[in-house]
């Protein structure tokens, strides 16, 4: 009924901490303090119960992404003695010598790497990639196929760090503020629209290597061949 689904819109915005006890209490008085307070438990009780859910998802996914990430880092311990030789050949020679070299999880809209709200994963979605490019450098040129680095050797899913979280649209960017209460509502109860309050993340790879006596910056998406210089 009508009265219903205004109870529930209400009390979902009273979980969400954006509607006074006032207003609460007007509703109890209107409809009675049974029929919202019943809404405000199974409302409760369904939010309980997706935290539980999201907080096993979110520990197996640190797990999963902390061994891939021990296994790129043993790889790139044994690339190292090579690149380190590369490197030093590659300098006598004013060759291609890789400075820097970044693999993360960037915004599309803006251009900008992300931060994760994960603490536990705040820096798992980055990893440092300047061993493992500089290893595949020979005769001053670096060729990588157009593939998912991820599957390079030293390398592992950066895009599998991002919690659902970080992918989600911030609510306020998503819809307008005065339908702000609405908006929440429909996600508790899972009626949003998932692809339009998505954002658009992408693995990149950026690249700060020396050539010829200059310095250059180039960005890659995670797919794209690489041909340097």
């Amino acid at each position: 009924s009508l009265a219903t689904i205004l109870v529930d819109t209400l009390v979902a915005e009273l979980l969400c901490d954006e509607i006074s006890k006032l207003r609460l209490k007007f509703l109890k008085f209107v409809l009675g303090e049974d029929s919202v307070m019943r809404s405000h438990s199974l409302l409760a009780d369904r939010r309980d119960k997706r935290k539980v859910q999201e907080d096993e998802s979110r520990w197996i996914r640190l797990q999963l992404i902390s061994k891939a990430r021990e296994e790129a880092l043993c790889q790139s311990d044994l690339m190292k003695r090579r690149a380190i030789n590369a490197m030093k050949k590659e300098e006598q020679q004013d060759g291609l010598v890789i400075l820097n070299a970044i693999y993360g999880v960037l915004d599309n809209d803006t251009g900008k790497w992300i931060e994760t709200s994960d603490k536990s994963a705040s820096k798992l979605h980055m990893m440092d990639a300047t061993t493992q490019l500089q290893f595949w450098v020979e005769s001053s040129a670096l060729h990588m196929s157009g593939v998912s680095k991820q599957h390079c050797l030293g390398f592992y899913d950066v895009a599998a760090c991002v919690s659902e979280e970080d992918w989600r649209k911030s609510e306020v960017d998503s819809k307008d503020v005065s339908n702000l209460g609405l908006f929440r509502l429909r996600n508790i109860v899972g009626m949003s629209n998932s692809m339009d309050n998505r954002r658009d993340l992408v693995a990149a790879l950026q690249v700060r290597y020396k050539w010829a006596g200059h310095e250059f910056v180039k960005m890659f998406h995670d797919e794209d061949t690489i041909d340097l210089p």
